[in-house]
């Protein structure tokens, strides 16, 4: 069941990934994806040069910054 608030989907994510750094990273969900979003859930995202599991620990409807990168 997608996690909705206000009636709206969730456009972005903080995700956890297995990397040496206790911070969380927020990505851009495209609109195909919205419907399917929901904390912990596991994501593929881009880190670096490289493409990292995930895991969704927040959604939210807006940018916490801009020039976010989309979810792989």
């Amino acid at each position: 069941m997608p996690i909705e608030i206000a009636g709206t989907l969730p456009a972005y994510i903080s995700v956890a990934v297995p990397v040496a750094v206790d911070k969380l990273f927020s990505y851009y969900v495209p609109p195909e994806f919205q419907p399917f979003i929901q904390k912990g859930m596991r994501v593929t995202v881009p880190f670096g040069r490289r493409t990292l599991p995930g895991i969704v620990i927040e959604t939210m409807q807006q940018a916490p910054m801009p020039n976010l990168r989309t979810i792989a």
